[in-house]
């Protein structure tokens, strides 16, 4: 431990030996009057008349009236959204059970309608072959005018 110590001592004492010359002091002399500006600022922007009414916000512990109303407006206008929301939420309900009901009726009327247009087939075997023999034969006796 005592290893660590003296080489922390080491760095301090070459960093003491380095000569201090004008382009150090030129820069330590800018970077305060920066600091110096930037507090100079800060502090005039407090005396302004918007600054002493942030500053009586940020310093007051209870909301000024004006926010306390706004704050009331805005609920009220979350809890109008949300009342909206529900009824749009209802009625895309609503919608979406109509054209169900309606789906199932236009299956059933096509499915209906399909059935209907389909010809009747006898159950026969004796009438399909008399079906299909005619369908084979064409009509080879046409009318002449």
């Amino acid at each position: 431990m005592a290893a660590a110590g003296s080489s922390t001592s080491r760095e301090r004492e070459e960093r003491f030996k380095t000569p201090f010359t004008m382009g150090s002091l030129w820069r330590l002399a800018s970077w305060g009057a920066a600091s110096v500006l930037a507090l100079a600022i800060a502090v005039a922007a407090g005396f302004s008349e918007n600054g002493s009414q942030r500053l009586v916000l940020a310093l007051s512990p209870n909301p000024p009236p004006e926010r306390a109303y706004e704050a009331s407006r805005a609920a009220e206008a979350n809890a109008a959204l949300l009342e909206t929301v529900r009824l749009l939420a209802a009625e895309r309900d609503r919608l979406a059970a109509r054209m169900a009901r309606l789906e199932r009726h236009f299956d059933d009327l096509t499915s209906s309608i399909a059935t209907a247009s389909q010809p009747a087939v006898p159950t026969s075997p004796s009438a399909q072959g008399m079906r299909s023999g005619s369908e084979a034969r064409p009509n080879r006796h046409k009318r002449r005018a």
